[in-house]
């Protein structure tokens, strides 16, 4: 557990792994939809454990609740507010469901003498433009200065507020935030409202593996993905599971 905030990379924190080194296959695919954040190594989680784990932040929601209208692409782990990956033995991973759990996905799917909603089309579109600027810009920002500010159209200077790469590693998974866990639908979830845990199918309990801020990492001109986003994971399954707090 490190409850301190990182502002650095670490010998076992990476920010803004390459897509290569973390989606097992159809990396551009993933790209599009997915956003790897950081990397962390899980033996320091426990060293019981080995490898590498990422937090990657979906490109949507463009607006409502993330995975809105995806139902038919819902499963235990995918749905409202939730997303999962299936990491292989070589530390890369997999989304857990279907591509059309993303809105762009459906709209795209459809024949187009029956798709009827040009306007929302091209807003969703726009909306992934935004955010992938906003992700390449904060990435080369890190890149060139080792850290990211809170003014990040300015150079780096004493009197600017670091911004922090991972709030906490481990710990409480509700220390800092709380509204993801009374959301309705949610992945089933243990019985301990300080330290709210998802389930496995069987009941066991997942590991927290920690959270950082959406927008820190995703310079969105029109402030999309103002969450927290937090990580879980299943070393028996090699489950990664990500929820997002809109508080």
């Amino acid at each position: 557990m490190r409850p301190d905030p990182i502002y650095h990379a670490t010998d076992w924190f990476r920010p803004y792994p390459e897509a290569e080194d973390t989606f097992a296959e159809d990396v551009e695919k993933h790209s599009r939809f997915l956003l790897p954040c950081a990397a962390v190594d899980l033996a320091e989680l426990s060293p019981q454990l080995t490898g590498t784990i990422h937090f990657i932040q979906p490109v949507e929601p463009f607006d409502n609740v993330f995975g809105d209208g995806g139902d038919d692409f819902f499963n235990y782990y995918c749905r409202h507010n939730w997303i999962a990956y299936q990491y292989l033995e070589n530390g890369r991973c997999s989304l857990g469901c279907d591509f059309r759990f993303f809105e762009l996905a459906r709209l795209e799917s459809q024949h187009p003498e029956s798709f009827g909603d040009a306007a929302r089309l091209d807003a969703i579109l726009k909306h992934y433009e935004d955010v992938h600027s906003g992700f390449r810009e904060s990435r080369d920002y890190f890149f060139h200065h080792g850290c990211l500010y809170s003014r990040p159209e300015a150079a780096p200077t004493p009197d600017l507020r670091k911004l922090e790469l991972l709030m906490a590693l481990g710990g409480p998974s509700e220390e800092h935030s709380c509204n993801w866990a009374a959301l309705s639908q949610t992945v089933p979830l243990n019985e301990d409202p300080g330290n709210s845990l998802p389930l496995t199918p069987d009941g066991r309990e997942f590991i927290f593996v920690g959270e950082l801020v959406s927008f820190h990492y995703v310079w969105s001109r029109h402030y999309a993905l103002g969450c927290n986003l937090l990580l879980f994971y299943d070393p028996m399954t090699r489950t990664a599971l990500t929820t997002f707090d809109w508080s």
